[in-house]
């Protein structure tokens, strides 16, 4: 886990949050709620599952999933 964009990282960013990561298949985020920021996570390669305020989507290679400050949210590998 490394942030590209945001708080902790080398570019700031204010009220944005960009981090990379790799999920294992199978694997999952878990379910969590940032309240510092908007988020956005970019699928590189592999498929999975994003759920976003109860709202469940596939996602695959190309795809961004913007989760917008405070909305419960996670993400899980196929």
């Amino acid at each position: 886990l490394r942030e590209i964009v945001g708080r902790a990282a080398a570019a700031r960013g204010d009220g944005v949050s960009l981090t990379r990561f790799r999920l294992e298949p199978g694997a999952g985020t878990g379910s969590s709620r940032y309240h510092g920021a908007d988020e956005f996570f970019h699928v590189v390669a592999g498929r999975g599952v994003a759920e976003i305020a109860g709202r469940r989507a596939p996602v695959g290679p190309g795809d961004t999933v913007v989760v917008r400050r405070g909305e419960p949210h996670a993400l899980r590998a196929a």
